[in-house]
């Protein structure tokens, strides 16, 4: 069966979650259906990371892409401290296009105390996709796994 357009079926996600890489007793949480962003250990605090892309739309792809992941970021209880951005457009993209979309990450980032740490800018002739990692780094106390029993528990 051929793939739709969209998210892929969560049967199908579930199986291909288990690929993770090497294991890292660091990573609180990691790939999981349905989880918003992954927790890094990093001692005292724990860092939030999360990527999303932007697809189904032309007009104001920077915006989307702040809100959709900051948005992600802050419903684990963390505040988003840094961005990194990979925008892919089409070839023949009006470089113009290509600046609303820095323009719009950077205003939004800066209304909501963000900084735009990385940007890599390609062209393909697949789609055209925004995907911004935030990170933030918080007590643990203060991260919370929703639908994971609420606030993340320190180790006994």
């Amino acid at each position: 069966m051929a793939l739709l357009p969209g998210k892929l079926p969560p049967t199908l996600l579930q199986r291909l979650l288990r690929f993770r890489g090497a294991f890292d007793r660091r990573v609180v949480l990691g790939p999981a259906f349905g989880l918003d962003a992954a927790v890094i250990d990093l001692g005292p605090q724990y860092l939030v990371l999360k990527s999303d892309p932007v697809t189904f739309t032309v007009e104001k792809v920077g915006v989307y892409a702040v809100h959709v992941n900051a948005n992600d970021v802050a419903v684990m209880g963390a505040r988003p401290a840094w961005f990194q951005s990979t925008i892919i457009v089409p070839p023949r993209t009006a470089p113009g296009m290509v600046k609303q979309i820095f323009r719009d990450i950077d205003r939004r980032a800066r209304a909501g105390g963000s900084m735009l740490i990385r940007s890599l800018a390609i062209t393909s002739m697949t789609f055209i996709a925004v995907s911004l990692a935030h990170a933030t780094g918080h007590r643990r106390s203060q991260i919370r796994l929703l639908g994971h029993g609420g606030p993340v528990q320190d180790p006994p």
